[in-house]
């Protein structure tokens, strides 16, 4: 992983390919400390968590089975501008038997939904649905202001367009929150908090970690794409299960008298 930081040779060299995500070296140096995350390296790390996800669910079905959005959805679904635009992703998953014979996944089916936000390629944030209290929790730590609303809305549009045309659903509601947690203390880190909170809701643990954890983070995420596979350099401590999603909407609702998991890197500084 250290070579492909350093080496000023072959850019454009392709190092892995996963759901037709290509990683060149170019995009592995993202991954210095420092850089910004590029949409190549959160895509291919978060099909990476997808796998980990299902696989963990087939084990255990007390494991939350986690749908990764690319991060050119909600672009997409904004119509490239501040609109809304359901017909850009109406055939990104599921409308019917075959579609669903085709591999297109049905979002019932799952627990959560991670959508991905590139912000003008400036800053990262996500949104993270909890498909069974329908609530759309909209997270940013670096900006403590922000609602969130030009992302929430249509997401919270495009939710119930699906639920009643696609799933017969019709009048589902769906409440929204903000969270500014963990809080982001530089302009570079957001992409790999972004990536740090998708590998906690996949191991269905409290988000603890810190601004000076993204440096092992991006050395983790580094190291999966290379070897194509989650790379045991970033797991949950005391694995217990939460009861729905607090801990992203805001970490205050906990109950401090109850032992609560932690996602943290394994090497974590002082």
């Amino acid at each position: 992983f250290q070579s492909y930081l350093e080496t000023n040779n072959a850019p454009d060299k392709v190092i892995n390919v996963k759901a037709k995500i290509e990683v060149k070296v170019k995009d592995i140096q993202k991954l210095k400390d420092g850089k910004w995350l590029n949409d190549e390296v959160i895509n291919f790390y978060l099909q990476i968590l997808q796998e980990r996800s299902l696989d963990n669910h087939a084990k255990n079905k007390t494991n939350p089975k986690v749908f990764f959005f690319s991060t050119y959805f909600m672009g997409k679904l904004k119509g490239d501008g501040n609109g809304y635009c359901y017909e850009n992703v109406a055939r990104w998953i599921a409308q019917n038997n075959e579609d669903i014979k085709n591999g297109k996944i049905v979002l019932t089916e799952f627990d959560f939904l991670f959508v991905p936000i590139n912000i003008g390629n400036v800053h990262w944030v996500h949104c993270l649905v909890d498909v069974h209290k329908r609530v759309v929790i909209y997270v940013n730590g670096f900006n403590r202001g922000d609602t969130g609303a030009i992302y929430t809305k249509p997401l919270v549009r495009y939710l119930q367009e699906v639920w009643e045309t696609t799933y017969n659903q019709p009048g589902t509601q769906w409440s929204t929150k903000q969270s500014h947690k963990p809080v982001q203390t530089n302009g570079y880190d957001c992409g790999t908090i972004v990536c740090a909170h998708a590998a906690c809701t996949v191991s269905y643990c409290r988000a603890s970690f810190v601004t000076r954890d993204m440096k092992e983070m991006r050395k983790h995420i580094g190291l999966s794409i290379l070897q194509n596979t989650l790379h045991p350099s970033w797991e949950p401590r005391d694995m217990m299960y939460l009861e729905g999603v607090a801990w992203a909407a805001d970490s205050n609702t906990l109950d401090d008298a109850t032992k609560r998991p932690y996602c943290a890197v394994t090497e974590r500084q002082s």
